[in-house]
């Protein structure tokens, strides 16, 4: 898996060398918060040319937060300096995605109606499903850990046939959200931008399919071989990066999961060409990926139905 390798290699330093240039936010955060990465930093598999996916989060609540309005003015200004000087790509959306939220608002929001328009479902399921601390780790340890606790709150007393319905339909929701946004973005069929979307879609077909059912599958393999799906199986399932979840079912259970991941490289190896978007033109380079596309999704479902054949949770996620 050399590009899996290769792409995890450049995420580490490219971090470590931005974690050096945030000394400000290092400062304001100090005990107060975190700043967590998410995207193809989140889930080390970033490339030449990948931009920084971040969030920042704090202690309290929205009207007695840790980090104040001024505070959360500087560590913004910190970050897109620091990316400045690394050379990175602007922040996304013109900077608009790059927000603070309080530790209990994240957690506040779980089922609430305001959770997507506020953005706190993203933020919230990407810190559990890609998310790495890039400052303050122990701040976004404990916030891990609370959001998790949030979810497996009926959990006691419950251990034999406890099923972490909610959590694992925030999951589904957020892989039908990334669906419906990206069609929502990408009505326009414009010649000029059918390549850059056609592009886009094969990526992320990828990747979004890899960061929600990775986490999945690895749950079912919980249940499977423990019996149970408790806290700490989900804390690990975070801990782990989606490859990394992949790779550890292939040691530990499945047959399937190899394909799954020879699968991947090919599309990380088909991404880092210089060439990769303005390829998609043409229509029958477009076909073969949208194959390809394809081939991954089913490769997924038969490493989820080997894994969770005699599982309560598959059948969950399905009825």
């Amino acid at each position: 898996m050399k590009e899996i390798e290769r792409r995890k290699n450049y995420s580490d330093s490219t971090i470590s060398r931005l974690k050096e240039k945030l000394k400000l936010s290092t400062r304001e955060l100090e005990n107060k918060g975190c700043i967590y990465l998410t995207g193809s930093f989140g889930r080390r598999e970033a490339s030449e040319g990948s931009d920084i996916d971040a969030f920042i989060a704090c202690t309290g609540g929205e009207q007695s937060r840790a980090v104040s309005r001024l505070s959360e003015i500087k560590i913004k200004a910190d970050l897109i300096n620091g990316t400045e000087k690394l050379r990175l790509p602007e922040f996304d959306g013109d900077g608009d995605y790059l927000r603070l939220f309080s530790f209990d608002k994240l957690i506040e929001s779980i089922g609430s109606r305001n959770d997507d328009y506020e953005n706190t479902f993203t933020a919230r399921l990407l810190l559990l499903l890609e998310g790495s601390p890039l400052i303050g780790e122990e701040s976004f340890s404990d916030l891990r850990s609370s959001i998790v606790d949030a979810y497996w709150k009926d959990y006691g007393g419950h251990e034999a046939s406890f099923i972490p319905a909610y959590f694992t339909n925030d999951v589904l929701r957020l892989w039908r959200t990334f669906c419906v946004n990206y069609e929502a973005r990408t009505s326009d069929n414009t010649s000029e931008k059918l390549a850059k979307r056609r592009a886009k879609n094969f990526k992320l077909r990828h990747t979004r399919i890899l960061t929600c059912y990775s986490a999945l599958a690895m749950l079912i393999d919980s249940e499977r071989q423990k019996k149970k799906i408790d806290q700490h199986c989900i804390l690990e399932v975070c801990l782990l990066t989606p490859t990394d979840r992949i790779e550890r079912l292939r040691e530990s259970a499945s047959s399937k999961a190899e394909h799954v991941l020879q699968l991947y490289e090919r599309s990380l190896e088909w991404t880092a060409k210089s060439d990769f978007k303005s390829l998609f033109s043409r229509d029958d380079f477009n076909n073969a990926r949208r194959m390809e596309s394809r081939e991954f999704s089913e490769a997924f479902f038969e490493m989820l139905m080997e894994l969770g054949r005699d599982t309560t949770l598959l059948k969950r996620l399905v009825v």
